[in-house]
């Protein structure tokens, strides 16, 4: 069985700042002063049954890992001053989509709308509105004497999600528009590790 040195770990979160790529946005909207956090849109719907948002379709494929990058490179143990080459590394990110999608909570304007939305990502679906977390899924870059052989299934895999807003009602004070908001976070943690065993 093979054994493993991690030297490097950490959390990170893939969002529209740090590699998600935005091919469609609707009526979303995402820009200051509304939206300042480099994650959340919002969208303002009209005050009628059947209102659209249009689809928000975001993507990325083979963005750059924090920290760790995401070549495969040699590393020398301090402790042991064994060196280990690229051909031995491990790149392993274990994550899962977040999408918050909520009423937008500095409003009164969407108070008592019932929705009829969904949000799709290549981890799987929710056909319906509210906050929702895929399972997590695991992906690997390793090198040809790591166990297993050379493995990635990082690198061309296209992350995406596509959140779609509709109201099944009006308002209920017949008045105002509605408005949601939705923070769609691929979040994982990463480790860089070498084989230590033949």
């Amino acid at each position: 069985m093979a054994t493993f040195i991690t030297p490097f770990t950490g959390s990170a979160a893939l969002t529209v700042s740090t590699g998600l790529n935005i091919e469609d946005q609707g009526t979303w909207m995402f820009e200051p002063p509304a939206y300042v956090d480099g994650i959340t849109f919002g969208v303002t719907l009209a005050n009628a049954f059947n209102a659209n948002s249009g689809e928000l379709h975001l993507r990325a494929t083979n963005w750059t890992i924090p920290v760790i990058g995401n070549a495969l490179t040699s590393y020398t143990d301090p402790d042991t001053h064994i060196t280990y080459p690229a051909s031995k590394c491990q790149i392993k990110l274990v994550g899962r989509w977040q999408i918050r999608r909520t009423i937008n909570t500095a409003s009164n304007t969407s108070q008592g709308v019932l929705y009829n939305s969904y949000t799709l990502t290549d981890q799987g679906d929710r056909t319906k509105a509210g906050t929702w977390y895929t399972p997590y899924h695991t992906f690997i870059i390793q090198g040809d004497q790591v166990e297993g052989g050379a493995i990635d299934t990082f690198t061309t895999h296209e992350f995406w999600c596509r959140i779609v807003e509709r109201t099944a009602t009006r308002n209920t004070n017949g008045l105002y528009v509605s408005n949601t908001v939705a923070s769609p976070i691929w979040a994982y943690d990463y480790y860089k590790s070498w084989q230590t065993n033949p």
